[in-house]
């Protein structure tokens, strides 16, 4: 199957991971993470042209959008204290 005849496929069925990456402005490997910890519900893996891909319908494609205007960038919880740094002096 041509790269042409296998982009319209995925057209006509869903948005493939790399097009909801690329429409949300959620990188792939967040949200590889999100659905590895269960903050999104993942399409089932479909095999098309051979690969394996997720196809994202425009309703996930919302909801995605809505949980990144939730969630704030950076460490959760509060801040660890550092520990000093020990030993004498050196020379």
């Amino acid at each position: 199957m041509s790269k042409k005849r296998m982009a319209a496929n995925v057209r006509e069925s869903g948005i493939s991971t790399v097009g909801v990456s690329e429409r949300t402005g959620v990188a792939r490997a967040t949200l590889q993470l999100w659905i590895k910890t269960g903050r999104v519900a993942a399409p089932k893996l479909q095999l098309v042209g051979g690969k394996a891909v997720r196809l994202w319908t425009a309703a996930q494609v919302r909801e995605i959008r809505k949980l990144k205007g939730r969630l704030r960038p950076g460490p959760k919880g509060p801040r660890k204290k550092s520990k000093p740094r020990g030993g004498g002096s050196r020379r």
